[in-house]
């Protein structure tokens, strides 16, 4: 598997721009390429576009689709199809498959963790059901997940409460109406996206970007990027059992993916690096239910590609070809009513949509959308 997640900022992002560095993090000691190419995107286009969803988001998935084709004809001479796709608001999933045959069944979920359970904030899910190339009568099933959790610094509890709603509300339901909750105990899992943790509790002093730690500066140094690391708001939290249980994450040595500034002149000319007026941290995650046969064959960033204030991280990793059976319990049971909680938010951001269209998708249009819709929350 080939998994990546991409915090776009609502910007446009053409093609060249991303399919020659895009499959750069595949590990080196694998001669096959992958079975699945997974992208997890956050903010994937204005607010406008992505709550109104359907052809509005088309031109924005064409993106990614090109650069996928470009980049694994270049490297595999082979075409992947997108076999799965679907956002809830700001945030969504695409999957390609180098053998879309071999996909059995796929299922979506997805939930809103912003405001009156909207989607500027959310998570979106796919489960496959995967025949082996060995053995095609035998499958394997897979959840991935994209996710953007609540921003800002000192935001930790929300960060938290997120997690606990989107493992309560993001219900994989098949037309029979069995309901499943993104832990399966038949499913490999994993959770990809901007999950917002950071580096610091508050946000930096006017004079604190001139202490950042730097790539350069050496590893056992107290001024190397690593060391802001010990503060990772995940990691904490993680450990502390207080989200994401259960799951873990391949050891970070990357930079931190966030905040860049994209563009910026100084006496030295152009400049790209790390916002004066946010703590460098890794707010891009890849984090992965742990079974026999998993192998993390590479995690890291991609600095190449630019465009956003976020970079892209990437994991090659391979699971067993074998079903998989997974002892661990969900920390939290479905939550009664979801569905229909879901289908509110669903018309609330229609409606925040077709207002910020109208109001042309200006931060003060999209405030006074925004207001609208909480107005109209009992619809």
């Amino acid at each position: 598997l080939y998994l990546t997640t991409y915090n776009c900022a609502r910007l446009p992002h053409p093609p060249s721009s991303l399919s020659p560095h895009f499959l750069s993090a595949l590990s080196p000691l694998s001669s096959e390429p992958p079975s699945l190419i997974v992208i997890s995107l956050q903010e994937i286009a204005p607010l406008a576009a992505s709550f109104l969803g359907g052809s509005q988001l088309t031109s924005y998935y064409a993106t990614f689709t090109t650069a996928v084709r470009t980049a694994t004809r270049s490297a595999f001479n082979e075409d992947y199809a997108l076999t799965a796709y679907n956002n809830v608001g700001l945030t969504a999933i695409m999957v390609f498959a180098r053998k879309p045959a071999l996909i059995k069944s796929v299922t979506y979920a997805a939930v809103g963790l912003g405001f009156l359970s909207m989607g500027n904030k959310g998570a979106v899910g796919v489960r496959l059901i995967h025949s082996l190339p060995s053995d095609p009568s035998s499958t394997v099933t897979l959840t991935f997940v994209s996710a953007h959790l609540a921003p800002h610094e000192h935001n930790i509890i929300a960060r938290n409460a997120n997690w606990e709603s989107l493992v309560k509300n993001l219900v994989f339901a098949d037309s029979a109406g069995d309901e499943q909750s993104v832990y399966s105990p038949s499913s490999h899992l994993f959770i990809c996206g901007d999950l917002n943790y950071r580096t610091s509790s508050s946000r930096p002093g006017e004079l604190d970007y001139l202490v950042y730690p730097q790539p350069q500066d050496r590893i056992n140094d107290n001024t190397h990027y690593l060391q802001l690391f010990l503060q990772d708001q995940l990691s904490i939290e993680r450990e502390a059992g207080r989200a994401f249980q259960g799951l873990e994450e391949e050891k970070v040595d990357f930079p931190p993916t966030y905040k860049y500034v994209i563009s910026r002149q100084d006496n030295e000319g152009e400049y790209w690096g790390w916002s004066r007026n946010r703590w460098p941290s890794w707010t891009d995650r890849i984090l992965y239910l742990p079974a026999d046969g998993v192998v993390v064959r590479n995690y890291t960033s991609i600095p190449q590609i630019l465009g956003s204030d976020h970079q892209v991280v990437a994991m090659h990793v391979e699971v067993p070809e074998a079903p998989v059976e997974v002892e661990l319990a969900a920390p939290w049971g479905i939550q009664e009513g979801w569905r229909g909680r879901r289908a509110i938010a669903r018309k609330l951001e229609v409606f925040v949509g077709v207002l910020a269209w109208l109001l042309g998708g200006t931060g003060r249009g999209i405030l006074f959308a925004l207001l609208v819709g909480a107005a109209g929350g009992w619809w």
